[in-house]
């Protein structure tokens, strides 16, 4: 599996939200997780071993964030709303 295979097979959902984000892969691949805020502070950090994950994110406030998803050879970042 190349990494651009492992970026398309990773589901981020719902977006905007306000109390959880799921995050899915087809794969059972150890990721780890990161939110930062818009000055690039890190919020939140886990690690994820299972195919799909629930994060609690009701402890944010509104506005946006960024979700860096981590592999083993790969990294993708996303935006998130958080309302």
């Amino acid at each position: 599996m190349t990494e651009n295979d492992d970026l398309a097979i990773i589901s981020f959902y719902p977006n905007p939200a306000s109390d959880w984000v799921m995050i899915e892969h087809v794969s059972l691949v150890k990721m780890s997780v990161t939110i930062f805020d818009i000055l690039v502070n890190v919020i939140l950090k886990i690690e994820v071993s299972s195919t799909n994950q629930i994060i609690d994110i009701s402890m944010l406030g509104n506005g946006m964030y960024i979700v860096a998803i981590t592999g083993d050879d790969w990294t993708t970042q996303r935006k998130i709303i958080v309302e």
